[in-house]
């Protein structure tokens, strides 16, 4: 299913620290970014700037202005996840710097891929000078993205070239981005504060689906449900708001201590909460590069979080180098299939790599070979084997929706490619869940070890109870999917099912001989017994108590006993006869009364009560007062 395209832009700014930023947004759009006093007493920017950029044209898009120095960066990774556009700002007076490197780094590893270089301060050198200081741009953005885009020298103070760069931008973002518009909401929180008689409000860019007043939303990864009572875009109020706006959104159901920078506002079930997952991972070429179980900062989103690498295959990732590992993170995140972060080292502190999201639950076994082709699989968007694997799982994914996170597609999509895997006969739809043949195939080789183990733990049972089947065998399938499993295993002729109680077809109990023989001498005494019930305690004289018990529920497995009531058996013959004579007397008096069956059968009132209260339970009478009439003529 193809993306919903959005028709706004976020524009944002990277480059070193004093290079003119913030004066550029400034020229260009009239707005001061900087925001606290700390910031405009010190002239630097400290943390991110946001501002609404109306465009020649008309059209409004969003700015984010980052901080360029090195101390701050953290700040400028939670920027970089709203870009669409960014702006390599290189001040003509000093030229690429290491921040400029560092942040074409990470706007390369978080996926920005449209941008302009921009060199500002020209009014500060001649046009010898700001031609070298462009060479030496162009020659290391060469191999990025940035190669061949359109270069830029302004001056923010005289506004020379403002015009031009302004005229660019707004050709450049004529055409829809590439947010999803159609998507799950998906918003990164980069500040939280809480506005008088409104509580809470939390900002970001919006970078998938639309919001509304009175959507029900989730705050990830605590998992926190919330109500939005009002939107603005750039200090507008809105009815809606759509993928690729900076959004305030004022929710219900959270204090402002509850939310923090790095939390996700987001659609329930769009985003997974997990300690760790499992990537792909790229080490830049300039790094040392990244060793198994190092400690890092990652960042994705606005999140920022340490944790341990776990390399998937291999040891080392060396400089310039891809694989794949597990991150182990220390705190929850909240991340979904695609998301793509950055890591850096611990101490002291610079950029290694990064990569993308491809199992958010990291289930992946360090040196397993179906563990990383799965990733592969992952990383190529080979959504038919994803969700294959998913569904062979050992604790397979059988929703739809769940199945849509794993492949980070949409349902529509799942639907195809289940049509696919049932008709290759690679899996079977039942009741609405996706069931992998082999992870039926699993199932069905525990729940059969479960009954092998039960009947060679309690060979005197001829069956096990279905609930403790289910109990034990089934845990965690939902009840109607387990029910329509056991239906199938049974039509299959796998199982055999009566009532409450299942076995396996070749089944047979195999007594000891000593056993055999008190089985026999239990079933003979019942027979000597002829039309009076016997209390069980009453046969068997001299025998183990609980055997007798054990044996007597076999005589009823194998149809040889009938219970009549706690601790009371006949035989099935002694039982039909007298099922005859209550039948025949009621076809003909109409209503029965418990003396006048004792007296028909020739048998003690112990025994002609508990017979009636059986027929009772058979449905073949009824009691009405003191008296029976017949419910089920046979």
């Amino acid at each position: 299913m193809t993306a919903e395209r959005s028709d706004h832009w976020i524009i944002g700014t990277a480059g070193h620290v004093d290079h003119g930023k913030t004066a550029l947004i400034r020229a260009l759009t009239g707005v001061e970014t900087d925001r606290l006093p700390e910031e405009r007493r010190r002239g630097i920017s400290i943390d991110l700037g946001f501002a609404p950029f109306d465009l020649p044209s008309g059209r409004r898009a969003g700015v984010v202005d980052v901080p360029g120095h090195e101390r701050f960066i953290h700040n400028m990774l939670a920027g970089v996840a709203g870009m669409d556009w960014v702006l390599l700002v290189v001040a003509a007076d000093e030229g690429v710097m290491p921040q400029t490197l560092e942040h074409l780094d990470i706007l390369d590893l978080l996926g920005v891929r449209r941008g302009f270089v921009v060199i500002t301060k020209i009014d500060l050198v001649d046009g010898d000078w700001v031609d070298l200081v462009e060479a030496d741009v162009l020659e290391h953005t060469r191999g990025t993205f940035l190669e061949g885009a359109a270069v830029f020298r302004v001056s923010s103070v005289t506004g020379e070239n403002i015009d031009k760069l302004l005229a660019a931008l707004d050709d450049a973002t004529r055409e829809p981005g590439e947010r999803d518009a159609g998507g799950p909401v998906r918003l990164p929180v980069d500040r939280v504060f809480t506005v008088a008689g409104f509580g809470t409000v939390v900002t970001g860019t919006l970078v998938s689906g639309r919001i509304r007043p009175e959507d029900r939303l989730v705050l990830m990864p605590a998992g926190r449900e919330v109500r939005v009572r009002a939107l603005e875009v750039h200090g507008r109020r809105v009815e809606a708001a759509a993928a690729g706006q900076r959004v305030a959104a004022n929710l219900h159901g959270v204090e402002r201590r509850e939310v923090v920078r790095g939390d996700v506002l987001s659609a329930p079930g769009a985003v997974e909460a997990s300690t760790q997952f499992s990537g792909s991972v790229r080490v830049l070429e300039r790094a040392q590069g990244l060793a198994n179980n190092q400690r890092v900062h990652l960042y994705t989103g606005t999140q920022e979080a340490v944790g341990r690498v776990v390399l998937l295959d291999g040891r080392e990732v060396p400089a310039g180098g891809r694989g794949y590992l597990r991150f182990r993170s220390e705190r929850p995140l909240a991340v979904a299939v695609g998301d793509l972060y950055v890591i850096r080292t611990f101490s002291p502190v610079a950029t290694i790599g990064g990569g993308q999201v491809l199992d958010p639950r990291g289930r992946q076994r360090r040196q397993s070979p179906a563990g990383i082709g799965e990733l592969r699989s992952r990383e190529a968007g080979d959504a038919l084997a994803v969700v294959r694997a998913a569904v062979n799982a050992r604790v397979p994914v059988t929703s739809r929706a769940q199945l849509a996170r794993e492949i980070g597609g949409t349902v529509e999509q799942v639907e195809r490619v289940v049509e696919e895997l049932v008709a290759r006969g690679e899996a079977q739809d039942i009741e609405g869940s996706v069931w992998g043949t082999l992870a039926l195939e699993r199932l069905w080789a525990r729940v059969r070890g479960i009954l092998t183990a039960y009947f060679a733990a309690h060979p005197r049972d001829g069956w096990m109870s279905l609930e403790a089947l289910r109990r034990r065998g089934l845990e965690g399938v939902e009840g109607r999917v387990a029910e329509e499993i056991l239906r199938r295993w049974q039509q299959a002729g796998a199982l055999r099912v009566e009532g409450e109680r299942v076995t396996l077809p070749d089944h047979v109990v195999t007594l000891p001989p000593d056993e055999a023989a008190q089985l026999g001498r239990l079933g003979e005494e019942l027979e000597a017994a002829g039309g009076e019930a016997v209390e069980a305690t009453s046969l068997g004289a001299g025998m183990d108590p609980a055997l007798r018990q054990e044996l007597m529920a076999l005589l009823v497995e194998q149809g040889r006993a009938v219970r009549i009531a706690a601790g009371l058996y006949m035989t099935p013959g002694a039982v039909e006869a007298a099922r005859e004579v209550a039948v025949t007397a009621l076809r003909r008096e109409g209503t029965l009364s418990a003396a006048r069956f004792r007296d028909l059968l020739g048998v003690s009132r112990r025994t002609a009560v508990p017979l009636l209260e059986h027929f009772d339970a058979c449905r073949i009478t009824r009691r009405v007062g003191d008296h029976r009439i017949l419910l089920k003529p046979r």
